[in-house]
């Protein structure tokens, strides 16, 4: 065994055992023949490319397994135990216990309205309210996955990277249940579909792993072709499986090393033709998550990053074979612990004595537009991931009231919408916040922790955008500029030196600048 295929081995195993650790369930999936003819997998590749659900394929893949000319590759197959459907229930659960859990979600995101202060002047003043997301920390039944992984294997991939990454392809394929879609794409000169999305049942993961291997690197990188071609496998998924009442979890893994060198190339250029294709599945409450995966030092960080957001993802870069167990195994592992899909937060502002005023809201999602921004702000994430903790920070200018004596006013009213990603069952709840309004302010009133360090974690980021765009243009002086501004502005709002340090964690930049002032 070459050196490259002895690492991506070891690389699986490691993967597996890390998710053994977590509890994970692992299938123990049987490897497909060497013996495998290079036309039969072609054959029943674009067989079932020709199909368009997921459904189809999987039965075609089922009728296969009998035919001489494919027993090489289903020559062994897994055992029961180890192909456990994810919605059986556990042992000893009672055989309606899945169905509950489907029918009746558990809540899975708690919200918190804290405002800056419990008592406030009754003059005209500006006002702070954090908007706390908090999701679930126990996953009752893990969602559907819907997974395309998009591989370049350009030939600066050649060698031990592309080996590395087909060793995780055939790790994700393991990860995923009977319940689970997984598809590849990969791309170098053009674009190829290797495999299209197809439920990962026993059959399907041995077709998946004979795909996977005979990949090969070669040629350069049409990396706009090969991530487009995934959106449309997820588009063309939707459209085939729209009333089956099953729902899944979509998302794309994209790998590279590399700069794109064939098609368009630039940021803006690959995230507006991204954002147009992804738009109609984020409407029809399809939204697709994109991760990506930069390889060793030659790839476009900017670039991934900025697929990453359009795509409300992560971007990981890799530099070493240790960091992609932690990089895939985590990005999966968000997948697998998502407790609330499509979330929607509206926030209305009390109308009623002068009325209040929405000036802004930080959230870090994405914004709709509303005929009065004043009035109604809305605030949509793509998912929540099982204990993941979400901090919107709204301002409000609140009227000056006419009573002398104290009062309650309200404020806002906050709707927050989900979806179950398992039942599809769309929960809404609503929230009100109230505050006193009175001549005199009880003295020795602390401002609310919470709502101090959010402002200062939105105030840094704002720091450290603008700055990365002096540090882009080279001024070097200006970006130092604004981020010392930035921190004396968050220490006059009394936050210390630990809580600006916490506000600024995962900034390169502003860490390496932090060491000059």
């Amino acid at each position: 065994m070459s050196d490259s295929n002895s690492q991506a081995s070891s690389l699986l195993a490691f993967l597996t055992s890390q998710a053994r650790s977590r509890g994970t369930r692992v299938p123990a999936v049987a490897e497909a023949s060497n013996t495998a003819q290079r036309g039969a997998v072609e054959e029943l590749a674009a067989e079932l490319a020709a199909l368009e659900t997921l459904q189809l394929r999987s039965e075609l893949l089922e009728e296969r397994m009998t035919a001489d000319k494919y027993k090489a590759l289903f020559a062994q197959l897994p055992s029961h135990e180890d192909t456990m459907q994810l919605d059986e229930a556990p042992p000893g659960a009672g055989p309606d216990a899945a169905a509950e859990a489907s029918n009746n979600p558990a809540e899975a995101i708690t919200v918190k309205l804290v405002p800056e202060f419990e008592e406030v002047a009754n003059q005209e003043l500006k006002f702070k309210v954090v908007i706390s997301l908090k999701a679930a920390s126990d996953v009752v039944k893990p969602a559907n996955v819907a997974l395309m992984a998009v591989v370049d294997k350009s030939g600066s991939m050649q060698g031990q990277k592309i080996e590395l990454v087909k060793g995780t392809v055939e790790f994700l394929a393991e990860q995923l249940g009977a319940n689970d879609a997984l598809g590849l794409v990969t791309y170098s000169d053009s674009a190829k579909g290797d495999l299209p999305m197809l439920l990962m049942t026993p059959a399907a993961k041995s077709i998946a792993k004979a795909v996977n291997n005979r990949i090969r690197a070669d040629g350069c990188t049409a990396l706009h072709d090969g991530l487009m071609m995934a959106v449309k496998e997820h588009s063309a998924d939707v459209k085939s499986s729209s009333g089956e009442g099953t729902r899944r979890v979509r998302s794309i893994f994209l790998c590279t090393d590399g700069l794109p060198n064939i098609g368009p190339s630039d940021a803006i250029s690959i995230v507006s033709a991204l954002r147009a294709q992804l738009a109609p599945l984020a409407a029809a409450e399809e939204p697709v998550s994109i991760h990506t995966f930069g390889f060793g030092q030659d790839h476009d960080p900017k670039l991934l990053q900025a697929i990453a957001e359009a795509g409300s993802g992560i971007y990981y870069h890799i530099q070493n074979d240790r960091q992609i167990p932690e990089a895939f195994g985590d990005a999966l592992g968000g997948l697998l612990s998502v407790v609330a899909s499509n979330v929607r937060i509206s926030i209305t502002a009390e109308t009623a004595g002068g009325g209040v005023m929405i000036s802004n809201v930080h959230s870090g999602g994405k914004i709709e537009t509303t005929a009065d921004p004043s009035k109604q702000r809305v605030v949509k994430f793509a998912d929540l991931f099982a204990d993941e903790n979400r901090e919107m920070l709204l301002e409000l200018q609140l009227p000056a009231t006419q009573q002398d004596d104290r009062q309650t006013q309200q404020l806002v009213k906050v709707d927050v919408s989900y979806t179950d990603p398992v039942s599809g069952v769309t929960v809404n709840r609503r929230h009100v916040l109230d505050v006193t309004r009175s001549a005199v302010v009880p003295a020795g009133q602390k401002r609310n922790d919470l709502v101090a360090t959010t402002a200062a974690r939105f105030q840094v980021a704002e720091a450290v955008k603008a700055a990365g765009a002096e540090s882009d243009a080279g001024r070097y002086g200006g970006a130092e500029l604004l981020l010392e501004d930035a921190k004396q502005k968050v220490r006059q709002q009394g936050i210390g030196e630990a809580e600006w340090v916490s506000a600024s964690t995962g900034s390169a930049l502003l860490q390496a600048l932090c060491h000059c002032m």
